[in-house]
């Protein structure tokens, strides 16, 4: 629209009449001018279209990431250039709980990061050995009340077959008396026809024999009937002892408390929280077989809280014993601590468990710390928090103050050498005075 208005103007211009002549009757400066103007009709511009000028966000957008690209390159070059980097994490006394036998994991009931009371379940357990402890002890519960079952009706029937025996037994023993003392009769009878000379003597001994075979029927049936009536009193005599008949029970009443005691182990079976603390790691799943020893629960106390910083080894000349170590947590809350102890990374539990879980591949060098204003750490540097600290790398004054010294030693070292031989020199012309 704008340039169309100005094209607009310019033929306005152009369409306007020719300029009078001097006064004065003077001819005009420029007559050709004036016939070309006459002779040239209107001018027809072209319409000209505007078009809308191009934003120039893209350039900014580009400028902005090269130089965030610009801004992150600058910060790595000056915190690794400049710093001696550390990670690590706040730690308490650290408790590994493990169970005492081999067992496999029922149910975990407890996650990372998560705060304990002492004697809190943490893990519920189930133990192969008690499992087999309880079907060995049912099977031999089972075992002992069909005995027992087996045992009253063997004594039921071993009774009822006494009885019957007894009673036989009575009856032959009765027949062959009463068949004796007829044979006994006819003996005698017999031995007087034999004397009277009335029978021959093959009868009698016929009949010797006879009664011979019927004494031996009666002496065995005899014994077995005694025998019978011993079996019957041995066995009213054990039926009568309370302690004979009390044995069976008390060893099933036994058996019964101690599968009551494995079921009652098998329910309790679990591990415990041995103080307040952090979960720290929890190394176990459902359905895991978990030996003796093997920790399920890495447990850290609140308590003497330390926090534990793996340095690089060449950090080793910049750190020393209180020096404060400026630290922050990974939400960029600082918070300055203490150095306590300084030692290679292997020397701690505490410092090896989280060098597993925290420290770098390159850090061999663990700073122990607290909090620089000597109290305790805050609840939110619980244990098991990560922390981030540094130290740096050149420190100007350090520097000269350690150049200036080690220049003044030199020269002072130079002067203790010199001075004894002038010392010398004046001992040796005195003397020759």
């Amino acid at each position: 629209m704008v340039n169309r208005h100005n094209a607009l103007q310019k033929h306005d211009h152009t369409s306007q009449p020719a300029p009078k002549p001097a006064s004065g009757g003077g001819a005009p400066s420029h007559p050709w001018r004036q016939w070309y103007s006459s002779a040239q009709g209107p001018d027809s511009l072209p319409l000209e279209v505007a078009q809308p000028k191009k934003p120039q966000w893209g350039r900014y957008i580009y400028l902005a990431i090269i130089g965030c690209i610009v801004g992150l390159v600058l910060r790595e070059i000056y915190t690794g250039l400049f710093w001696f980097n550390a990670q690590g994490a706040i730690s308490g006394r650290q408790y590994n709980v493990s169970p005492s036998q081999t067992v496999t994991i029922d149910e975990v009931l407890i996650s990372p990061s998560e705060e304990v009371k002492a004697g809190q379940p943490l893990v519920k357990l189930n133990s192969p050995e008690l499992v087999q402890a309880l079907a060995r002890n049912e099977a031999e519960i089972a075992r002992m009340q069909a005995d027992m079952v087996e045992s009253t009706s063997r004594i039921s029937s071993n009774r009822e077959e006494l009885r019957a025996r007894i009673t036989s037994l009575r009856a032959q023993q009765e027949s062959l008396e009463s068949k004796s003392r007829t044979e006994i009769e006819r003996i005698n009878a017999m031995r007087r026809l034999v004397a009277a000379g009335a029978v021959s003597r093959g009868s009698l001994q016929e009949l010797e024999m006879q009664h011979s075979e019927t004494w031996s029927d009666y002496q065995r049936v005899k014994a077995e009937l005694e025998a019978a009536y011993r079996q019957s009193s041995a066995l009213a005599e054990s039926q009568s002892d309370p302690a004979q008949q009390a044995m069976p029970e008390n060893r099933l009443a036994s058996l019964t408390k101690l599968r009551e005691s494995i079921q009652n182990q098998l329910n309790s079976l679990e591990l415990r929280a041995p103080s307040d603390g952090v979960v720290a790691n929890v190394r176990v799943s459902r359905g895991d077989v978990l030996k003796a020893g093997e920790p399920a629960v890495i447990m850290l106390e609140q308590d003497d809280s330390r926090a534990f910083l793996f340095f690089p080894p060449s950090a080793q000349g910049k750190l020393k014993v209180g020096q404060v170590v400026p630290a922050h947590t990974s939400a960029g809350v600082d918070y300055p601590l203490r150095i306590e102890k300084i030692y290679p990374r292997m020397e701690s539990r505490s410092a090896q468990s989280y060098s597993e879980l925290n420290a770098p591949d390159n850090a061999s060098l663990v700073a122990e710390a607290v909090p620089a204003d000597g109290g305790e750490f805050p609840d939110a540097l619980n244990s098991g928090t990560p922390i981030y600290g540094r130290v740096p790398r050149w420190s100007l004054a350090e520097d000269i103050e350690k150049a200036v010294a080690a220049v003044g030693e030199f020269f002072n070292g130079e002067s203790t050498r010199k001075s004894p031989e002038g010392d010398e020199q004046a001992s040796a012309i005195t003397a020759v005075q």
